[in-house]
C-alpha cells in the first residue's frame, strides 16, 4: 500500500489512489481531510468518489476457491464500507458547495481480471449478486445526502460531458 499516492490524471486536477486501500484504511489516512480541504478552500469544484472495491479484495481468493463466500462474512463488510463512505461523504459535505457525485462499484464478475479465472459455476452470478447489495446500500448512503450516483461504468464520459473537457465518446 502506497500511502501518498496522488497524481495527476488527464479531465481532473488529482487523484488520490492506493491499490489495496479500503474505506477503512482511507479514512485512517485522511485522504477525505484533504480532499475537504480543497473544497473549502475552493481550489476543487467537483468530486467523484469511487471507494470500495478492496474491501472485498479479502473473499476474492475463496470465491476462486470454493465458490462462495457465506452472507455472515459478507454482510458486516457491507456495514463498514458503507458506514465508512458515509463518514466521508459526511464531511465532504459540510465544506460545501462542491459537486460530488458517488460511483456505484464494477460487478467483478464482469471484469476482464476476474473472467479470465478459473471460476467454478456460479461463481460469476454470486459475486454479481454481492455487488449488487453493495451498490445498493452505496446508492443510499449518496441519495439520503443529497447526492447524486454515477453507475461505475460511466464515470469517464460523465465527468467530460460534466467538465466539458473533452467531447463525449
Amino acid at each position: 500500500l502506497t500511502e501518498d499516492y496522488a497524481y495527476p490524471l488527464a479531465y481532473y486536477a488529482w487523484v488520490w489512489a492506493a491499490r489495496g486501500c479500503t474505506t477503512r484504511r482511507a479514512l485512517e489516512l485522511g485522504w477525505h481531510k484533504a480532499v475537504a480541504r480543497a473544497i473549502a478552500d475552493r481550489t476543487i469544484d467537483a468530486v467523484f468518489v469511487f471507494l470500495g472495491h478492496d474491501d472485498f479484495s479479502v473473499f476474492l481468493t475463496d470465491l476462486i476457491v470454493s465458490g462462495d463466500v457465506p452472507d455472515s462474512r459478507i454482510d458486516p463488510v457491507i456495514d463498514d464500507l458503507v458506514a465508512n463512505l458515509g463518514r466521508i461523504l459526511d464531511e465532504l459535505v459540510e465544506r460545501g458547495p462542491c459537486t460530488i457525485h458517488v460511483v456505484t462499484l464494477a460487478d467483478w464478475g464482469k471484469t476482464p481480471f476476474v473472467r479470465v479465472m478459473p471460476l467454478r459455476t456460479g461463481v460469476t452470478t454470486r459475486i454479481a449478486a454481492i455487488m449488487g447489495r453493495c451498490n445498493t446500500m452505496i446508492e443510499r448512503a449518496a441519495r439520503i445526502r443529497g447526492l447524486p450516483v454515477v453507475a461505475c461504468e460511466t464515470p469517464v464520459r460523465h465527468a467530460r460531458r460534466l467538465f466539458a473537457c473533452a467531447p463525449d465518446t
